[in-house]
């Protein structure tokens, strides 16, 4: 069959030459097209995968400042990106699966308390009001923690702990006219998660389609303007 074969048979030595050529240029575009990545992680992918990921999440868990960022260096070509320290708590769980930790409120209801929880976690009950977002504000629990603190009474006040005179189990309760809601219970077990945020393969896919476009930018950069 009549064909033409293309091929050319590369130079090595000259490839070796011109990598030795731009050794310090090198460094130099990885931290560079990292650090890009990086930051495209904390403000577009990881937010948007978290909208993807979770039932109405507020953006305390999908919005760039959810994350923080660790730049890379030309020593230590690797960047990281890890969640805000008060947020790691509700992130955690969602990304490796297992159980939950301690939200910030629970170990709030549990300084605040008469007497000692069975639970470190709680669930809201029907009766705590929610907002768009699922959650009860964070003004209700402001106020429940205030009131349990200062041992408020009467009507529409909250208290923590075991109702007197009553079978009604430890939890978070409102005063109502004639009678008691309870707005949290004590988890009779601990609350699990699974992993439903895969922030290694939203990562990972980022790389894939950025890394080396970037790479050939800031190298190409490095050596128009090397002295």
């Amino acid at each position: 069959m009549a064909q033409v074969v293309a091929t050319y048979k590369l130079d090595t030595k000259l490839i070796a030459a011109w990598i030795d050529g731009h050794r310090r240029q090198i460094p130099f575009a990885q931290k560079q097209a990292i650090n890009d990545i990086a930051f495209d992680l904390k403000r577009r992918a990881l937010p948007k995968g978290a909208k993807d990921s979770f039932d109405r999440p507020t953006t305390f868990t999908s919005s760039s400042a959810t994350w923080r960022v660790k730049r890379a260096t030309k020593a230590k070509v690797e960047a990281l990106v890890y969640p805000e320290e008060k947020r790691e708590p509700y992130l955690r769980a969602n990304i490796t699966g297992g159980q939950r930790g301690v939200k910030p409120f629970e170990a709030a209801f549990e300084g605040a308390g008469v007497g000692s929880s069975p639970a470190d976690q709680f669930f809201p009950t029907k009766f705590a009001r929610r907002n768009s977002k699922g959650n009860v504000t964070r003004a209700t629990l402001s106020k429940i923690i205030q009131d349990a603190e200062k041992g408020a009474t009467g009507r529409l006040t909250y208290f923590i702990g075991k109702p007197k005179n009553s079978t009604k189990p430890y939890g978070i309760y409102r005063r109502m006219a004639r009678k008691i809601r309870p707005l949290y219970l004590p988890a009779t077990k601990p609350l699990t998660y699974k992993a439903i945020y895969d922030i290694g393969g939203i990562g990972d896919r980022v790389i894939k389609d950025q890394y080396e476009n970037l790479f050939r930018k800031y190298l190409d950069r490095a050596i128009k303007t090397a002295r």
